[in-house]
């Protein structure tokens, strides 16, 4: 999504800078928003790559499931 933000701010500020006044064209201000885009980009990218994982597969061992289901069923009013 980073991207498509990237891309489409790209296409308007800078890529559209007749619609902004003469002294806004001379300045480096229309690429200042494309710049903070692909720092955050980067630092989200950074900020995943070295967060721990969570295991895929968690095997749930038959009485903790048991349990559970007769909470459930404690909560549901029926008797097991």
């Amino acid at each position: 999504m980073c991207m498509g933000l990237l891309f489409a701010t790209l296409s308007f500020y800078p890529g559209q800078a007749k619609l902004f006044p003469m002294w806004l064209r001379e300045t480096n201000l229309l690429l200042v928003p494309a710049v903070l885009l692909i720092g955050a980009m980067l630092f989200w990218l950074y900020r995943v790559s070295v967060r721990e994982r969570a295991p895929q597969y968690v095997v749930v061992g038959a009485s903790h499931g048991d349990a559970i289901a007769s909470s459930v069923a404690n909560i549901a009013g029926a008797t097991p």
